[in-house]
């Protein structure tokens, strides 16, 4: 069986990748944009978050599919046990490792999903559902145990002054150092407990001095861009694989007609087409993948030509900047924060550049 692209769908799903990833519209947005589009969903209905999510999720647009992820059995009787008229089918996932995964033609690149399922995990960490609780830190989500790899969390604990009142401590602690949050048999993660007052200073200072300091910025940035852009794959590699790809769907077509003409039996003509569609499938993935390389690069050099003015624009809201203020930016300029015991790993979201819709607003003057 032979999967073809349907073009029209495939520039839609194109479409719905670039909105979300490069463009930082959220699902909601994605959904209007939609609705304002001739593109319509196969099911008649209107297009909602679910079906835009589902997209952004589906593995077949990278080029993986997989045959046995769920089992199916019927279930011939009613809850009361009495004979039923009609059969009910009942679905069950299979754990992954029992999935058997087949190739087929991509439409979007590796690195263009791999950023849209990050983004995806880092909205959720942000949602507004998630931190509307009685207390949000600072660091919420940036910290990365160094020793075992999972979270730092925030936590409080309150103790008495010297006066009598009431005093509230934020520490930030690897999820697996409470014995209660290991399994049995494992021993806790031995990495250290962290002051908030002390490890949010550090972030924040080393994430502020940079976007004020212009020269240490362009500094990062250039080294952000060579690194980035160090494998240069050039156009060579693509004219010579485009014209290997003509080729052998010239070969294809006087296969067809060498059948077709009686020329071969039916046998011959099946294992030498299979052969060839496999060729043929080989070349155009290492395109997609030349074409992924050269997407990369370009956008690179995009997001480092304008990296310069994003961070201007905030600077100019670094004087006297509120709580909230500071996650926001802390968000957008940091990928995560590494902690080794009592020394810190910061890397940085570079170059840095985003969408500014969930910054807060400053205020009027």
């Amino acid at each position: 069986m032979q999967i073809r692209i349907h073009e029209e769908e495939a520039v839609m799903v194109r479409q719905v990748f670039a909105w979300y990833a490069e463009q930082g519209a959220t699902l909601y947005r994605v959904v209007k944009k939609l609705d304002a589009s001739p593109w319509k969903p196969r099911s008649g209905k209107a297009w909602s978050r679910p079906t835009v999510l589902g997209i952004l999720h589906c593995e077949w647009y990278v080029g993986r599919a997989y045959y046995g992820r769920r089992s199916h059995r019927i279930q011939p009787r009613s809850r009361d046990g009495t004979e039923s008229s009609e059969a009910k089918t009942v679905r069950t996932d299979k754990p992954p490792s029992e999935w058997i995964e087949v190739p087929v033609p991509r439409i979007v690149d590796d690195s263009l999903f791999a950023r849209v399922q990050e983004r995806i995990q880092e909205s959720r960490r942000f949602s507004k559902r998630c931190l509307k609780r009685k207390r949000v830190y600072l660091l919420r989500g940036l910290l990365k145990c160094g020793v075992c790899g999972y979270n730092y969390t925030g936590h409080t604990q309150a103790r008495r002054s010297k006066h009598g009142g009431r005093v509230d401590n934020t520490y930030y602690g690897c999820r697996r150092t409470p014995p209660s949050a290991v399994p049995p048999g494992d021993q806790p993660c031995t990495n250290t407990r962290l002051l908030g007052a002390g490890v949010e200073e550090v972030v924040w200072k080393t994430v502020r001095d940079l976007l004020v300091d212009s020269d240490a910025l362009a500094r990062a940035i250039s080294a952000w861009l060579h690194e980035t852009t160090a494998e240069s794959t050039g156009s060579e590699r693509r004219k010579l694989a485009t014209a290997r790809l003509n080729d052998l769907r010239k070969q294809r077509e006087r296969l067809i007609d060498a059948y077709q003409s009686g020329a071969l039996d039916l046998e011959d003509f099946r294992s030498r087409k299979e052969a060839l569609e496999d060729r043929i499938l080989g070349v155009e993935h290492e395109l997609a993948e030349l074409h992924s390389a050269e997407s990369q690069r370009e956008r690179a050099i995009r997001q480092a030509a304008g990296a310069h003015a994003v961070a201007a624009q905030l600077r100019d809201r670094l004087r006297n900047p509120d709580f909230d203020l500071k996650r926001a930016i802390l968000r957008l300029a940091v990928e995560k924060v590494v902690v080794i015991h009592h020394r810190l790993e910061i890397h940085l979201a570079l170059p840095v550049s985003g969408n500014f819709d969930f910054l807060p607003k400053s205020p009027s003057v």
